[in-house]
């Protein structure tokens, strides 16, 4: 039965609500309303309908094609397998070395998927199971990665990437080590249409390696230990944003670590955003919006678009910090899901096309960790829109400001700021890739209070130049 929440909108109903699931390790969910979780390692389906002993110590990947369902799973040296339709086949496989990583799969044809094992001797194995004929899955094959066990595989068309302990590679590259353990990776294209691997790390820095253009670090965090990354098409712009909680702020930031138009969303009722953020269409504007968490249980929604909270949100799990959390697309809305640290399961309906872009913590059901190239609607053409050229913030009260510009090609900018008398008080230069927002910082604690004013010019690689004056104002 479906129950209107008693704050909210219209658009948003409580759809069922199961009480102490238990503290599980994961949790799907299908089109089809069906639920699977794991809970001591066992998968438990639709709640208590079925269970399935040492089935996963990772989080399960499922496939769904509307006529049935397959769950896999790694328990120490096996591969899992359970296939839900009229009745129930199930197949384990011997692996070469134990499991160490949540496994992946991935569409192959019509009637196959494929599915990739990371394993403790830093090997990967790609199995094939055929799911009309149900027969028991096939190695492919077993590619050497690392050393060391692997911790994370994304996918996405073709291309694989993997982490283990601090090094990161794609399946045809050299490893490369960074400077900390990665705790999480996400695969896309870049907009020159290159495929990119965004890195999070335990020392809090969100990295990107390029293929074939190599490794760099674009945004380093604050005293908060992000926990996860996710990514959305917020703007249309071409690009995909990297989206992720810090303290009482959901950040979205691009490939050159510069904040997106509208962001940082700042909840101002001093709770802590937990987690990892989902991203979907829920206001139907056709931008990816962000679903994240408050350390109270709360919901929150963030229009990608223009940074507002989205009507009818916050919701609320009562008061518990929410532990897990998945949506879904149906055929005429979506299904929200979120586990209370009390291990209730509240399980909502949004009046939405939906369109979800990163549905879990893994990205999807199939666990890919990946989203496919953002739309190029928005992409600005015009070489230097002198609107998108500024600095924040502006009154300047802390001890720094930010100069903001975009470029349709790659450029070299630079900014010489004057003091009201014309004297040279400072001299910037960076440089702007075309078609992204750029942002560079100038730190104003050893500046006095007063009005200042920058000459920020742009010359492009082909020679194109451009140039704004920008007043700032600095109070101390």
């Amino acid at each position: 039965m479906s129950l209107d929440i008693t704050f909210g909108s219209d658009n948003i109903k409580l759809f069922d609500k199961i009480k102490d699931l238990g503290a599980h390790q994961s949790f799907k969910l299908t089109a089809g309303t069906k639920t699977f979780s794991v809970l001591n390692d066992n998968l438990i389906v639709n709640f208590s309908e079925f269970n399935i002993s040492n089935f996963t110590q990772n989080d399960i990947a499922v496939f769904d094609d509307n006529n049935s369902e397959i769950v896999i799973g790694t328990k120490d040296n096996l591969l899992n397998l359970a296939h839900f339709d009229n009745e129930i086949t199930q197949h384990s496989v011997e692996l070469e070395s134990l499991s160490s990583s949540t496994v992946v799969i991935k569409l192959f044809n019509n009637t196959e998927i494929l599915i990739y094992v990371g394993l403790e001797n830093g090997s990967i194995s790609n199995f094939r199971y055929n799911f009309s004929t149900k027969v028991k899955p096939v190695l492919i094959e077993t590619v050497s990665f690392f050393n060391e066990p692997i911790t994370q595989i994304a996918i996405l068309d073709n291309e694989i990437i993997a982490s283990s302990g601090n090094k990161i590679k794609f399946l045809d590259e050299p490893e490369l080590d960074i400077e900390s353990p990665v705790l999480q990776i996400a695969l896309t294209k870049s907009n020159s249409g290159n495929y990119s691997a965004i890195t999070l790390t335990e020392n809090n820095t969100i990295g990107i390696l390029e293929k074939g253009m190599g490794f760099s670090k674009i945004f380093s965090g604050s005293n908060v230990q992000y926990e996860s990354i996710s990514l959305a098409d917020l703007k249309k712009d071409g690009e995909n944003y990297i989206v992720f909680n810090d303290g009482d702020l959901i950040k979205a930031v691009n490939f050159d670590g510069s904040i997106a138009d509208n962001f940082p969303y700042k909840n101002n009722r001093e709770n802590k955003f937990t987690g990892y953020p989902l991203t979907a269409d829920l206001n139907n504007d056709g931008f990816d919006d962000i679903i994240s968490l408050t350390d109270n249980g709360n919901v929150y929604a963030v229009s990608g678009n223009d940074g507002k909270l989205i009507p009818g949100f916050p919701i609320s799990v009562g008061g518990n910090i929410p532990r897990l959390n998945t949506i879904v697309e149906r055929e005429n809305d979506v299904l929200l899901s979120v586990t209370s640290s009390n291990n209730d399961v509240f399980l909502w309906t949004i009046n939405s096309t939906g369109n979800v872009k990163w549905g879990s913590k893994y990205g999807d059901n199939y666990n890919s960790s990946s989203l496919s190239s953002a739309e190029n609607e928005n992409f600005i053409s015009t070489f230097f829109p002198k609107n998108k050229t500024y600095n924040w913030p502006n009154p300047v009260y802390g001890n720094e400001t930010y100069f903001r510009t975009y470029v349709s090609e790659d450029s070299r900018v630079e900014v010489k700021i004057f003091d009201i008398a014309g004297d040279l008080v400072d001299e910037i230069k960076f440089n702007a890739a075309g078609g992204r927002d750029a942002e560079y910082g100038w730190n104003v604690s050893n500046i006095q209070s007063g009005a200042y004013f920058a000459h920020l010019k742009v010359k492009s690689n082909t020679g194109k130049s451009e140039s704004k004056i920008i007043k700032i104002a600095v109070v101390k």
